[in-house]
């Protein structure tokens, strides 16, 4: 009976000199960029018979308008990563 308390000492002490440790787990989360819409572009409107001048312009536009449309979506894909 006396190795009763004796034994209960030396489980805790024991314990004494565990410690805690935390590790961070990257957890993935859903990303909802977004929704960028599609420019209608000037040069699909274009009709068969326009001057060639027209059509230069019609796809300079398109050419501005596609630009900008890669920088939207690359902004949208960007906001997930930041996260």
């Amino acid at each position: 009976m006396k190795l009763a308390p004796l034994a209960l000492v030396l489980i805790l002490a024991g314990c004494v000199g565990m410690k805690t440790t935390t590790q961070e787990v990257p957890v993935a989360v859903p990303c909802n960029p977004p929704v960028v819409e599609e420019p209608a572009l000037p040069i699909d409107g274009l009709s068969p018979d326009a001057s060639i001048f027209d059509h230069v312009r019609a796809l300079w536009a398109s050419l501005k308008l596609q630009a900008g449309y890669a920088e939207q979506l690359k902004a949208a894909s960007d906001s997930c990563r930041d996260k």
